[in-house]
């Protein structure tokens, strides 16, 4: 008896307000949890998404388009929120990586950026070069630090040129240079860097070699690629850092706080679900249309009370049957134009003559004056 009480307490609960809001909050924490993890399946992910948005309520028996729309926006901000507390927190405790690498005989080595996790800090960027022949020495390479800040919106790239720690005497500066330089960066982005060397031709790298797309940023094959664009300029060498972390980069140095990485993480994740979003308003609207199409079509043959009469009609704008004497369709509303009169005029054989009629004819007979008897006038005897 007492689990049937349960069962019955569960079935009473289940039909209230208060179960669809528990049931769509924890569908969007496991949302959450599983989002960040799975940015790599790009359409796929989306695609799950916008059906489970649908899925869910229906599964639960709701058939109403709005309230599921309701729905499917409060189950992505839970899910949006979820997703941005794991993704900061991840930003925030990211290991310090060093830009290093070995390239067409440049050695960079002990890349670094310090302080690598402080709010507002202002940050010295420092590397170590080894040339790799006497070709190539301290006097005739330009060597930058590439930083690109990161918002939710897209990456812009900002080149900040090192200087060489002073040489010793009669020293080419064809040994092992220190280069630092001291930047500023945004405290409400996240940041990317890496080191790279040109010749002494080249002043300003965003004009002369810029980036030639997103794929420059973090991917070792794109430095091959690299091409200036002015006649003597070029690129000698790069230290990228290997991909990893959530997001598939290494962001570093941190210079945001955690509610500015909160802010980071939340509107990167809920740009990202408006694509589910997209995808569950097909659903619905197919969903919709089908439903209206089948209602209306059961309602056209649904048999009337009222049995059809000579000079009924059907309303040209709903398709609805209408009773002779109707103005307006009692369906859609529709008003009805009454049909002007049609007179039918008599044909008169071209043979026919007309014929005179006489005077007395034409007249009406009178009616003949009744004559009284004496005997039967009042009073008489």
């Amino acid at each position: 008896m007492r689990l049937m009480g349960l069962f019955e307490a569960f079935d009473a609960f289940r039909k209230t307000l208060w179960f669809r809001l528990l049931y769509f909050a924890l569908f969007g924490i496991i949302l959450g949890i599983v989002l960040p993890r799975t940015f790599a399946l790009g359409c796929v992910i989306i695609l799950a998404i916008g059906l489970a948005h649908f899925g869910m309520p229906y599964l639960i028996g709701e058939r109403n388009v709005k309230r599921m729309a309701l729905f499917a926006l409060y189950t992505t901000l839970i899910a949006t929120t979820v997703a941005a507390g794991f993704v900061s927190s991840s930003y925030l405790t990211i290991a310090e990586v060093r830009a290093d690498a070995d390239m067409n005989g440049f050695l960079m080595e002990n890349g670094t950026a310090a302080p690598y996790q402080q709010e507002g800090a202002s940050t010295t960027f420092t590397t170590t070069l080894t040339f790799p022949n006497a070709t190539y020495n301290a006097t005739n390479v330009m060597v930058y630090v590439l930083v690109q800040n990161v918002d939710p919106f897209g990456v812009s790239a900002k080149w900040y040129e090192m200087a060489h720690a002073p040489l010793p005497p009669l020293d080419p500066g064809d040994g092992p240079v220190v280069y630092t330089v001291n930047a500023t960066l945004p405290s409400d982005q996240l940041h990317l860097f890496r080191f790279e060397i040109f010749n002494n031709l080249v002043f300003d790298p965003a004009s002369q070699c810029p980036l030639r797309s997103g794929s420059d940023v973090t991917t070792i094959t794109a430095f091959w690629e690299r091409e200036c664009l002015e006649t003597g300029a070029k690129f000698l060498a790069g230290s990228p850092r290997a991909e990893a972390g959530l997001s598939g980069r290494v962001y570093g140095p941190i210079t945001t706080s955690g509610a500015g990485a909160f802010i980071f993480s939340f509107i990167q994740n809920f740009v990202f679900m408006i694509f589910p979003l997209f995808t569950f308003g097909i659903v619905a609207m197919l969903f919709w249309y089908t439903r209206r199409a089948r209602d209306v079509r059961a309602a056209r043959e649904k048999p009337s009370g009222r049995q059809a009469q000579p000079g009924d009609f059907t309303c040209s704008n709903c398709g609805t049957d209408v009773p002779a004497e109707a103005a307006r369709c009692p369906k859609c509303g529709a008003l009805f134009e009454e049909p002007e009169p049609v007179t039918t005029a008599t044909k008169v054989p071209k043979d026919a003559e007309a014929k005179p009629v006489p005077a007395d004819a034409a007249k009406e007979p009178e009616p003949e004056a009744k004559v009284v008897p004496d005997d039967h006038r009042l009073g008489g005897k």
